[in-house]
């Protein structure tokens, strides 16, 4: 949290940025995301919320966005061979054509 200017309290729709909570660390180092704020009407987070990126909703695509990248040329399940391999793309997945020029067929 704190990545972005909270639009909801910009604008006016709010007084305060919403509800800060941690979902998970980097390093000790912990990262925080908004609750947001919800339209009493519908149960649904207002657009301004839904659309930030501070929003605990994208804490999840976040996370695996930092794995993937820290993952890079450690062993991972390869789905291909249905063993575990050490070769990985860019994306932290099998990279078949590397598993099969190092002789693991």
């Amino acid at each position: 949290m704190g990545r972005v200017i909270c639009q909801a309290k910009k604008t006016g729709r709010v007084k305060h940025r919403g509800k800060p909570t941690i979902e998970w660390y980097i390093d000790g180092k912990p990262q925080y995301y908004c609750y947001g704020y919800y339209d009493k009407a519908t149960d649904m987070p207002l657009d301004v919320c839904q659309k930030c990126a501070d929003f605990v909703d994208k804490a999840d695509d976040d996370y695996f966005k930092v794995l993937n990248e820290r993952c890079i040329g450690m062993e991972h399940w390869c789905g291909f061979k249905k063993r575990w391999c050490e070769y990985a793309n860019s994306n932290g997945h099998c990279a078949i054509t590397a598993c099969i020029k190092a002789g693991e067929e």
